[in-house]
């Protein structure tokens, strides 16, 4: 069968040495594996296109099976099902998912929400569609989806990573439990100019240019003011967004540029004294 491409198995929960030996496989399914030996399919590492593993837990092992990601896999792999994997990162193990610069378009992840590794989907330049839930937590998942074209994400947990949807120019919603999401760390969402809408009425916590190079406007689509209830306002946090009317109710220190190039800005608003912490610039509060 050395000129198989396409491969399903629908009741087969583990593949064993040798069953294949073909280097010309693009699709390959096996939603009921949950254990693979690493020459299932001889010594071929075939170019896969799509690849569903919806059961396999990828923590068998000291390494990921190099048989499902390889360079080859890396250049055409585009469909990927891997929705029930709960931790992309298994401690003590050396185990780490990482799809760091794949052509991927369409990832399913768990329902639940997988804890994300450092750089998970980073530059994944073609990426369009997640589906499952994301949670950044875990393992500090810094520029989990940087440079990636996702439209919209589902995140649990209290905290987005730093750099997290960097340059995500297609991202316009941003799906969370408000009571649960606390802390947004600097540059997560730099660069995302099609997000217009992010309530930040719960988070305490905003870093340096958070939103920078946004185009937020408010909460959501039912009002025009951004409601902004962190204590600390960073550095650039809204710069050049598209802010016009912004409330600040908890805001008690505020750095500088925080709305720097803000164009359609009208007017802030602090519901309690603040300070700055360095000179105040003619552009920290728009131009």
């Amino acid at each position: 069968l050395t000129a198989l491409t396409d491969v399903e198995f629908k009741n087969q929960t583990s593949l064993y040495e040798d069953m294949l030996n073909a280097s010309t496989i693009t699709k390959f399914v096996a939603n009921n594996v949950t254990t693979v030996d690493v020459e299932f399919n001889g010594e071929n590492t075939p170019s896969h296109e799509e690849l569903s593993l919806s059961k396999y837990l990828f923590n068998e092992g000291n390494e990921v099976n190099a048989i499902f990601f390889n360079d080859n896999t890396k250049k055409s792999l585009k469909t990927l099902n891997i929705s029930s994997v709960m931790d992309m990162v298994y401690p003590f193990k050396n185990i780490s998912l990482v799809f760091e610069g794949y052509k991927l378009e369409t990832v399913t992840l768990n329902a639940e929400g997988v804890n994300l590794s450092q750089r998970a989907f980073n530059n994944c330049t073609s990426l369009k569609t997640v589906n499952g839930k994301v949670n950044f937590e875990t393992f500090d998942a810094v520029y989990a989806f940087a440079q990636t074209q996702i439209a919209t994400i589902d995140v649990v947990g209290s905290m987005i990573s730093q750099y997290a949807f960097q340059n995500c120019t297609n991202l316009a919603e941003v799906k969370f439990v408000k009571a649960d999401l606390n802390t947004i760390n600097q540059f997560a969402f730099n660069g995302c100019s099609s997000l217009q809408y992010f309530d930040l009425e719960t988070v305490s916590t905003l870093g340096t240019s958070a939103f920078n190079k946004t185009a937020l406007v408010s909460n959501n689509k039912n009002t025009n003011i951004l409601t902004v209830g962190a204590a600390v306002i960073n550095c650039s946090a809204f710069e050049g967004t598209n802010a016009k009317l912004v409330r600040f109710t908890e805001a008690t220190k505020i750095d500088s540029n925080i709305l720097k190039d803000c164009n359609s800005l009208s007017q802030v608003r602090f519901d309690k004294a603040f300070v700055a912490s360095c000179a105040l610039e003619n552009t920290t509060f728009a131009t």
